[in-house]
């Protein structure tokens, strides 16, 4: 250490949660990350909602980009809502299944 003439170097010891060295882990988080939040939680039941309506406005937006006519009120979100929730109950195995099938027929005609 040539360079540290008259420099005091001090070694600290950083404090853990832990009672006892030994159980602790090596660089143990002084704090706690969060706990994860039950299902039915209001944060939880909120970010559901919020990730749904991403899905819609997504959906919303292939489809008037893909359409044949450009955005329409069949694609429009309250319309793609309709369908899912009413026509499909939310099945999106069944919704996908019949826009493939739909996409084929269409390029029959084509």
């Amino acid at each position: 250490m040539a360079g540290l003439h008259g420099i005091a170097v001090l070694s600290l010891k950083i404090p853990t949660a832990c009672a006892d060295d030994d159980s602790c882990e090596q660089g143990a988080a002084l704090f706690p990350g969060p706990k994860p939040l039950d299902e039915d939680h209001p944060l939880m039941l909120a970010q559901k909602e919020d990730l749904q309506a991403l899905g819609g406005v997504f959906l919303e937006l292939v489809f008037s980009a893909l359409g044949s006519e450009g955005p329409s009120e069949s694609t429009s979100g309250p319309a793609l809502q309709r369908l899912l929730v009413d026509v499909f109950s939310g099945n999106m195995e069944e919704f996908r299944w019949v826009c493939i099938k739909q996409m084929h027929s269409c390029s029959r005609v084509s």
